[in-house]
């Protein structure tokens, strides 16, 4: 039971632990917590301007994402993004949501998720502006906003 090769074992078997347990951990970036709690006092920080049907502000985020909260006074033109799929969290206000030709109500609380490449629009249908906390993935760094002509029927 105490032969050489035994010990030699459980010398490499001590060694290989110790030389694991002392690579590197990998960096993390973290960003501030968004709390959702807090929109109506970002809204009231960053008014929307009363000529602008759709207006976002930027919360932050790191390359792989990014948040904003966005607000639609009447509606969205019909539109894509190319390069990022959005996923969208209804805080206020309700209407239609047209993804890719096909309408459905949508309100409050409602989360929608959108892969690049396929059209939508939003259509508020509320008497006050509606507002949704928006994460694009990747991160939003360059515009990547474009018109399609709009679909109707399904």
């Amino acid at each position: 039971m105490n032969s050489p090769r035994v010990h030699l074992f459980l010398i490499l078997t001590f060694v290989v632990g110790i030389m694991s347990g002392c690579r590197s951990t990998p960096k993390r970036s973290w960003v501030e917590p968004i709390h959702l709690d807090n929109w109506p006092r970002e809204l009231r920080e960053h008014p929307m301007p009363p000529d602008e049907n759709m207006h976002k502000i930027d919360l932050g985020g790191t390359e792989n994402a990014s948040h904003h909260l966005v607000r639609v006074r009447d509606r969205e033109p019909y539109h894509l993004h190319a390069e990022h799929d959005l996923t969208v969290f209804v805080l206020s206000g309700h209407g239609d949501i047209i993804i890719d030709g096909t309408t459905r109500a949508c309100t409050i609380g409602n989360v929608l998720f959108i892969p690049r490449g396929v059209p939508h629009a939003f259509v508020n249908k509320s008497d006050k502006v509606a507002v949704a906390y928006a994460v694009f993935t990747p991160a939003m760094r360059v515009k990547d906003f474009v018109k399609v002509p709009a679909v109707t029927g399904k």
